[in-house]
C-alpha cells in the first residue's frame, strides 16, 4: 500500500507543477496579448500562486513525515481551490461575457 501511495503522491506532484507552470505562462501570455483581459492574467496569477503555496506545503510535510497520502490529499485541495479561483474569478469578476 505504501508502494501505491508513493506513487500517487508522485505523480500528483508532477502534475501539480506542471499546472502551476501552465498557469504562470498563462498569465504572462494573456499580459503579452495585446488583446487579452488584465483581469483573466490576475486570476490566473493568483491561481498559479496559490497552487505553488499548495506546492510548497506538501513538500514541507512529506520532507517532515512519510505520510503520502495526507500529503496526496493536500495536492488534491490544491487542485479544487485553485479551480474554485478560476471559475469564479472568470464568472463573475472578468466582465460581461460578449457571444460571437
Amino acid at each position: 500500500m505504501e508502494f501505491l501511495s508513493k506513487i500517487l503522491f508522485f505523480v500528483l506532484f508532477g502534475m501539480t507543477c506542471l499546472l502551476c507552470l501552465f498557469f504562470f505562462l498563462s498569465s504572462i501570455n494573456v499580459l503579452i496579448d495585446a488583446y487579452g483581459k488584465k483581469s483573466e492574467s490576475i486570476i490566473m496569477g493568483l491561481a498559479g500562486v496559490l497552487v505553488a503555496i499548495g506546492l510548497y506545503i506538501s513538500y514541507q510535510a512529506i520532507q517532515d513525515t512519510n505520510r503520502y497520502l495526507y500529503c496526496s490529499g493536500i495536492l488534491g485541495i490544491t487542485w479544487l481551490v485553485a479551480l474554485g479561483v478560476v471559475l469564479i474569478g472568470l464568472f463573475f469578476f472578468n466582465g460581461p461575457l460578449r457571444w460571437q
